[in-house]
């Protein structure tokens, strides 16, 4: 059987070695304080600077590759590395400059998301399925978060059964995609004003398609990434586990 790989897996592949190849980001990696074991899995990639892939908007960023439920490469994500923002900066003119207005449309797009991913359907998938979803069978729940990085954390510490809506809000098709796989969705958003309003949306969107939905409520001034870094992970497994069977809606970690 001969498997002909698309541009996009070529690209990836070649990020995955630019990454080897570069100290530099190496270094940045290591300040997310995760192991070697999303590299390995060769979870994390880097776009050159000066690429020739076209993926001008992802240049001098660590790429996260986004797959379906099944494992197909839909898209690639890229982190902003601040460090080589100005570097971004000159190697848009060198390349493009020649078309000013549209070398800073460039620039302008690049700086605006610490996140940038290629055009895919975010609400027809769920970030990271592919990998949690024998997970969610066997506790019978998915952890969904908003980002990436969020997933990694909590994975790279030991709960797989772990998602992200990649957003703040969640559509019927991502309620459904998940029911497939458990009973019930707990949710762990930032624990700011923003994080509660759209965790209650996103709730009342899961209960009104009769699906099971549960919250951990974090401590003040913390998001999931910070969260899955600093805590014990194997109680909140167990917490979780305690709250969906007696039927309690909320968690609340103190910090």
């Amino acid at each position: 059987m001969i498997l002909i790989m698309s541009y996009r897996e070529q690209s990836y592949e070649q990020f995955i070695r630019n990454y080897k190849e570069n100290n530099f980001v190496q270094s940045y990696y290591k300040t997310r304080h995760l192991s070697n074991k999303l590299l390995e899995e060769q979870l994390i990639g880097f776009c050159p600077i000066f690429s020739r892939y076209e993926f001008p908007l992802l240049r001098g960023r660590l790429i996260v590759p986004i797959y379906d439920v099944h494992d197909n490469l839909l898209a690639l994500a890229g982190r902003q590395i601040p460090e080589l923002k100005d570097q971004v900066y000159n190697a848009f003119w060198e390349v493009f400059g020649h078309e000013p207005a549209k070398c800073q449309d460039r620039i302008n797009k690049w700086v605006k998301g610490k996140w940038l991913n290629e055009p895919y359907q975010r609400n027809k998938n769920l970030f990271f399925l592919n990998k949690a979803k024998n997970y969610a069978r066997e506790k019978n729940y998915l952890l969904l978060v908003e980002g990436y990085f969020d997933v990694y954390s909590f994975y790279d510490n030991g709960l797989c059964n772990i998602s992200a809506l990649c957003g703040t809000s969640i559509s019927e098709y991502q309620i459904v995609l998940a029911s497939r796989y458990c009973d019930n969705l707990v949710l762990i958003m930032d624990s700011d004003d923003a994080g509660n309003i759209a965790a209650k949306k996103i709730i009342e969107k899961i209960t009104e398609l009769e699906m099971n939905a549960f919250q951990v409520i974090l401590p003040s001034g913390m998001d999931p990434d910070d969260f899955a870094k600093n805590y014990d992970l194997d109680f909140l497994d167990k917490a979780v586990q305690d709250m969906i069977q007696s039927n309690k809606k909320k968690l609340i970690i103190k910090g």
